[in-house]
């Protein structure tokens, strides 16, 4: 069941270079729009497929069909920015700052990419050093169990949907789904290791 409340996080490429260790070509999440941290950590992101992406050159040669493969991986990245956020909002207590404050950081982040007049650039370098702070800390796949129900194809918004589940020690277990058009492409159980060191993710200057 999917939380019953959830507050909008509107992040978009330029932001999520920063919470992401992966680069193009193997980026597979374009923009988060929603996160939520109760009564489950929960993360709600989208992918647009360009009927443009390199894989369809070898894919289906002659139909535009988006391969499963990447559709989990999009999964887990997803799953490696929940636990991120979600483990900085608990942490910035510590660090003097509130969870909601930090948030707040991120979209002014986002104003300032998409150039808005209400980016206040001299919060970044503080943002940057929250970032840092973390360690770079993401997940390792540790195990996944997926279906996928029907085939994706170029020109498609892939929705994807994250909630934890479980938490044992440093696994934590995940409901994912992804779907186009309010219908359901794929859905599974994916497991994740925590903490894990991503060395080069961020810098405190805000460099990648």
């Amino acid at each position: 069941m999917k939380p019953k409340t959830r507050d909008a996080l509107d992040l978009g490429p330029d932001v999520i270079r920063y919470l992401l260790p992966h680069r193009r070509p193997f980026v597979f999440v374009d923009r988060i729009t929603h996160f939520s941290r109760e009564p489950e950590a929960a993360l709600w992101a989208q992918k647009y497929i360009s009927s443009n992406e390199d894989v369809f050159n070898g894919h289906f040669p002659g139909w535009h069909i988006w391969p499963g493969v990447c559709t989990q991986e999009g999964l887990g990245q997803c799953i490696n920015l929940l636990m991120l956020l979600d483990g900085l909002c608990g942490g910035c207590a510590g660090l003097g700052v509130q969870a909601d404050e930090f948030l707040e950081l991120l979209r002014n982040l986002e104003r300032g990419s998409r150039l808005h007049p209400g980016h206040a650039a001299e919060k970044n370098r503080f943002l940057f050093e929250l970032l840092a702070s973390a360690g770079n800390i993401v997940g390792m796949s540790a195990a996944t169990e997926m279906k996928f129900l029907k085939p994706v194809f170029g020109g498609s918004r892939l929705d994807y949907y994250i909630r934890q589940t479980h938490r044992l020690d440093n696994i934590a277990r995940f409901h994912v789904e992804a779907s186009v058009d309010d219908a359901l492409v794929a859905k599974g159980v994916m497991s994740s290791t925590v903490g894990i060191t991503a060395p080069g993710m961020v810098r405190p200057d805000g460099g990648v």
